[in-house]
C-alpha cells in the first residue's frame, strides 16, 4: 500500500519552515485499526534517498509496527498542503509521487512477507468484493487458504474467493453490513475521529453518492444519523475525500471530456483516457475517482463509460447509470451491472467496472458494440 505524508504549511510561513508534518494514507489507516485491535503491521514501501521514516515512526501509535521496503530512485509518496492563515482553508497541494508498480523483485519479497506474517492466521475475511480480479497481488495466497476465507460483500456477481460468503446485495455498502456483524460480536462502535463510527460512515457516504443514490433508504440515513450522533464530523470527512484533489485531475478530467462521444441519441456517454493523455499531464489513476460521473450532468444521458488504458494491452471501464425517476422524459433505467459482466467484470445495478486485457482502442469498439 503506498505511504502519505502530508505536510501543513502556511504561505505566508513557507519560507522560514511553518506548519507541520504528520504521516496520513496507510499510516492513518494503521492507526485507525490499532484502535480496535491488539498488533498492527504496516508493510510500504518508502523512498530509499528521503524515507521520512524517523517522522512516520514518530506518529505511529504504540501498538502499530512499521515494515518498510526501500525503492531506489523513488521518493516516498508525500503532499505539501498550502493553506491560508486567517481561515486555515486549502489553498492547494504540491505532491511528490512515483506511481510505477513494484519490479518483480520487489513484489516477490512483498509477497514473501505477507505469506510469512499471514500464514498462522486461522481466519481471512474479505469484504467488498469478490472478484479475482480485484485482489491480482494477493490471489494466489488466498487460493491456498480457500476453506479459511469468508468473503462480506453486497455486490451482486462474486467469484469462488472463499469457502463462505456472506452478501447482501440490498445493503447500500459493505459496512452497512458489518454494523450488524460488530453488534452480534459485542464490539463496540466507537465514534469522534479515527474510529469505528467514522470508518462505516465513510464507507456508507462514498457507496451512496454521498447520499445521493437511489439505495439511500431510510434504513441508510437512520444509520447515518446513528454514526454522526456518535461523533462522527460529515464535513470533515467530504473535505478529506472529495476537496483534495489535484490540479493534475482538472487536466485529465479536460482529456476525458475532449473524447466524450454521444450514443443511443444522447442516452450513453463514452470518454476515453489514454496512456499519452496521464503523460501528457502527470495525472494518475488516483485523480480519477468519480470521473466517469461527469456526463451524468447532462439531462438526457443515462449512462456513461470511462474506459482508462495507462500500460499495454490493459483497459479499464468504468460503467455508471442513473436511477429511474417520475419524470417520463428520461426513459428506463440502463443495468450497467449486466453489461459489466459481458467484459468479464460486475458490480451494481447502477455501478460496475470491468477489466479487458486488450488496449483501448478495440476495448471501446468492443464496448459500443455491445451498447448498440
Amino acid at each position: 500500500v503506498d505511504p502519505l505524508v502530508v505536510a501543513e504549511a502556511d504561505p505566508a510561513h513557507e519560507r522560514v519552515g511553518g506548519g507541520f508534518q504528520t504521516a496520513g494514507g496507510v499510516f492513518a489507516a494503521a492507526n485507525h485499526v490499532a484502535g480496535f485491535c491488539r498488533e498492527v503491521e504496516i508493510l510500504t514501501a518508502l523512498g530509499e534517498g528521503d524515507p521520512y521514516e524517523e517522522l512516520v515512526r514518530g506518529c505511529l501509535k504504540p501498538n502499530v509496527t512499521l515494515t518498510p521496503l526501500y525503492r531506489s530512485g523513488v521518493p516516498t509518496t508525500r503532499k505539501r498542503r498550502f493553506v491560508e492563515e486567517s481561515y486555515f482553508r486549502k489553498l492547494f497541494e504540491v505532491y511528490h509521487m512515483d506511481d510505477t508498480a513494484l519490479v518483480d523483485e520487489q513484489r516477490a519479497e512483498f509477497d514473501r512477507m505477507i505469506a510469512e506474517r499471514a500464514g498462522g492466521y486461522d481466519l481471512v475475511i474479505v469484504t467488498d468484493t469478490g472478484a479475482w480480479s480485484q485482489l491480482g497481488p494477493i490471489e494466489a495466497w488466498l487460493r491456498a487458504r480457500h476453506a479459511d476465507v469468508i468473503v462480506v460483500d453486497h455486490h451482486v456477481r462474486g467469484d469462488d474467493v472463499g469457502e463462505r460468503r456472506l452478501i447482501d446485495p440490498s445493503a447500500a455498502s459493505t459496512t452497512q453490513m458489518l454494523v450488524g456483524l460488530l453488534e452480534a460480536l459485542g464490539c463496540e462502535i466507537t465514534g469522534g475521529t479515527d474510529s469505528v463510527a467514522e470508518a462505516l460512515f465513510v464507507g456508507l457516504a462514498t457507496d451512496t453518492g454521498w447520499f445521493q443514490y437511489k439505495s439511500a433508504g431510510a434504513e441508510v440515513m437512520r444509520l447515518a444519523a446513528r454514526l454522526i450522533d456518535l461523533g462522527v464530523d460529515k464535513t470533515r470527512l467530504y473535505q478529506l475525500i472529495e476537496e483534495t484533489s489535484r490540479p493534475q485531475r482538472l487536466a485529465l478530467k479536460a482529456r476525458a471530456l475532449a473524447s466524450l462521444e454521444y450514443l443511443k441519441d444522447g442516452a450513453v456517454a463514452v470518454m476515453t483516457l489514454r496512456p499519452q493523455d496521464f503523460e501528457q499531464t502527470g495525472g494518475t489513476i488516483d485523480d480519477l475517482p468519480n470521473l466517469v460521473n461527469e456526463p451524468m450532468s447532462v439531462g438526457t444521458v443515462r449512462a456513461s463509460i470511462l474506459l482508462v488504458q495507462r500500460e499495454p494491452k490493459r483497459t479499464k471501464i468504468s460503467f455508471r447509470s442513473k436511477p429511474s425517476t417520475n419524470i417520463a422524459s428520461q426513459g428506463e433505467p440502463i443495468d450497467v451491472n449486466e453489461l459489466a459482466q459481458r467484459f468479464g467484470g460486475g458490480g451494481h445495478f447502477h455501478a460496475a467496472g470491468a477489466r479487458l486485457e486488450t488496449d483501448i482502442d478495440a476495448a471501446r469498439t468492443a464496448v459500443i458494440a455491445a451498447i448498440q
